[in-house]
């Protein structure tokens, strides 16, 4: 039997940090920037989407040509060092809000026999574990 309560689940993973849902309809790309190439036209609504929010980003997507793909290696990993860095930021102001926090570290090999690091960052904010 169903429930009338609403579902415990996590929120759409489909949203930006905004709340906001994720659509690509409202986003406008030159066609030369994707082409009939499905995977370059996914990485370019990925980085049009979150360059709304990270001025670095956005400044990279203006200021670089506008012939560019947005597929290099060394473009990509250039992108990839940036949201990193937002995420990072995000999360030490998150923390330096936070009354409580615990960081729970655990070292395991894999089966490569090379050892691996899990960082586990637990904190309170505003009544919400996170």
């Amino acid at each position: 039997s169903s429930s009338s309560q609403p579902s415990s689940a996590p929120t759409d993973i489909a949203k930006d940090k905004f709340d906001k849902p994720v659509q690509p309809e409202g986003i406008t790309f030159p066609s030369h920037m994707f082409g009939s190439n499905k995977r370059s036209f996914q990485h370019t609504c990925f980085l049009k989407l979150h360059s709304r929010h990270i001025e670095l980003l956005q400044s990279r997507m203006i200021s670089g040509p506008k012939n560019a793909t947005l597929l290099s290696h060394d473009y990509q990993n250039s992108m990839l060092s940036i949201l990193a860095k937002s995420v990072m930021d995000y999360i030490i102001n998150e923390v330096k809000e936070a009354r409580y926090f615990t960081i729970m570290v655990d070292e395991t090999k894999d089966i490569s026999i090379k050892e691996q690091l899990a960082l586990i960052l637990c904190y309170v904010l505003k009544g919400v574990i996170h």
